[in-house]
């Protein structure tokens, strides 16, 4: 029999060996894991190189194994594989993922030296992620917090085109210069090259964008010549680069947006069965299952143009039912309701722009839908509805386009139906949007297309308080920007004059009352109005004792 110390040796003893057993082990796993990381590295590395077909499964095999190294190997080395964890996440789409192991291996990978690695991940996986503005912010932080990096020209090159996805000329041509200047071996690199390139044909120099991209191949480098061939007007020259981006590198990501690209070029020019033709190619050998809905959208509002009305308007029909809850489908019914409004079939219209606003009522042509409703009430004759509709639009959408041409029209609806005083906001928000003050306080239009609409607006306002019997608000404000009006043709331009002095003489003030009607006889010496104008002229006189 053992004693209780031999016991109690032995059991020691035993420990001792497992133990040591042990520690042997997770060292050899250790140098297994690390191992593997160095393999699996370079087969990441590989992985651009094989055909579309596999990539995928071999990415989504290289997630995995680099999921199960970064739990094996020890934590000094921790922080690389979470870096080619975020490499092959990137490569697989999932941004969430990826800015997570990044931010995990920036946090424990600084005393490593890797923490300016990390970081750059960082911001690709949120450029990856839509969040430009974020990624920039964050690569600001970077500049200040590693100026001495290597990477520095990776990082600059990677805000310049940040800044051209934001419309940051000034900042990508600065990043662009600073890296000329740091790093003049960048100059010769694709990526700079085609950067360069862009930020011409972006701030429309589409002659020296094809010089910058002399000698430049591949798929975005052709896709660039395309669109500076389109902005020459050589449609027929980006028409064929578009061709040539989808023959010579099918698997590139630019060969859909190109294929549609292309077919837009028919589009611009009213070719609608051409265009008709090749958006349904591209709805059938498209990749990208938001590019092949768009070409069929794009196909059937050709159809209508080309005068096959019901077949487009079927087709557009089909979409809404394959794409619900999309901005396809938004956009199909719209487009229903266009083709419908224009064969004057308003009531089946105003069918199609209430699915708008019922399924797709925070979508960008909501607005417009519910312009295009009181329109087609308008044009049904039912006024009150209309007004409705019109007044919807302003108070829903405030800020959208339709908005002023809505506030106008909703303003003579509330007129019409006896409520002037209900329709001067309405004719003030028109002036509010499209007239300013200039140079010398004098009244400019924001447009010239505009002149017209806030002539009438500015009439229709002083006609309201002038029928609502508020005078002393006619001669205020609206009185005033009369006077800083320039002098026009515009029949509203007299009415607004003769109301207006009209309002100052029955309040007694007759100079400025005579000094209106003075301009007014000036203006249109010859038309209609000067009658009811000569004649208040002379009532104001008199009532000066004037002969």
């Amino acid at each position: 029999m053992m004693t209780g110390r031999r016991t109690i040796t032995l059991a020691a003893t035993m420990t001792a060996v497992v133990l040591t057993a042990a520690t042997h082990v997770r060292a050899a796993d250790a140098d297994a894991a690390a191992a593997r990381l160095e393999e699996t590295g370079m087969r990441v590395e590989g992985i651009g190189a094989l055909p579309s077909a596999e990539r995928l499964a071999a990415l989504e095999s290289a997630a995995l194994s680099v999921e199960e190294i970064v739990r094996a190997i020890p934590s000094e080395r921790r922080p690389a594989a979470r870096i080619l964890a975020g490499e092959v996440l990137l490569s697989l789409g999932r941004a969430t993922d990826a800015e997570e192991s990044f931010r995990e291996a920036e946090k424990d990978g600084r005393k490593q030296g890797l923490g300016d690695d990390a970081m750059l991940g960082r911001v690709r996986a949120l450029e990856l992620a839509g969040r430009d503005v974020e990624a920039d912010e964050l690569s600001r932080k970077w500049l200040d917090r590693y100026e001495d990096s290597p990477l520095v020209p990776e990082m600059r090159l990677a805000r310049a085109w940040n800044a051209l996805r934001r419309d940051a000329l000034g900042v990508a041509e600065h990043e662009l210069d600073e890296i000329a200047a740091s790093a003049p071996w960048m100059r010769t690199d694709s990526r700079f090259v085609l950067a360069f390139a862009t930020l011409d044909w972006r701030r429309g120099r589409p002659e020296q964008a094809l010089i910058a991209l002399d000698g430049a191949d591949g798929p975005t480098a052709t896709y660039l010549r395309a669109l500076c061939a389109e902005e020459k007007g050589a449609v027929l020259k980006a028409a064929a680069a578009y061709q040539d981006v989808v023959l010579r590198w099918p698997e590139s990501s630019l060969r859909d947006p190109a294929m549609i690209a292309k077919a837009d070029i028919f589009l611009s020019g009213g070719s609608w069965r051409a265009a008709a033709e090749e958006y349904g190619r591209v709805a059938e050998s498209a990749s990208r299952p938001d590019v092949r809905a768009e070409a069929e959208l794009r196909r059937a509002a050709c159809l209508v143009l080309d005068g096959e009305v019901e077949t487009g308007i079927s087709a557009l029909a089909d979409i809404a039912e394959r794409y619900p809850g999309t901005g396809f489908a938004a956009r199909a019914h719209h487009l229903r309701g266009e083709a419908l409004w224009d064969r004057e079939r308003y009531e089946e219209a105003i069918a199609e722009y209430n699915r708008v606003l019922t399924d797709h009522f925070e979508h960008e042509l909501a607005a417009s839908a519910q312009y295009r409703v009181g329109r087609s009430l308008d044009l049904l004759g039912r006024g009150v509805e209309a007004t409705s509709a019109y007044r919807a639009v302003v108070s829903g959408y405030p800020l959208a386009e339709e908005s002023p041409a809505a506030a106008y029209l909703a303003g003579v609806g509330l007129l019409e139906q006896e409520r002037p005083f209900d329709a001067a906001p309405y004719f003030q928000i028109v002036l509010d949007r499209y007239a300013r003050e200039g140079s010398g306080g004098a009244l400019e239009f924001t447009s010239p297309e505009h002149r017209e609409l806030v002539e009438a607006a500015l009439c229709l306002l002083e006609m309201s308080y002038w029928r609502a019997g508020r005078l002393g608000e006619l001669c205020g404000a609206p009185h005033a920007m009369l006077e800083r009006m320039p002098p026009s043709d515009s029949p509203w331009r007299g009415w607004a004059l003769l109301v207006d002095a009209d309002a100052l003489a029955s309040q007694g003030r007759l100079g400025e009352a005579q000094d209106m009607l003075q301009k007014l006889l000036e203006e249109f010496p010859r038309e209609r109005i000067s009658v009811p104008a000569n004649r208040l002229l002379a009532w104001t006189q008199a009532r000066q004792g004037d002969e």
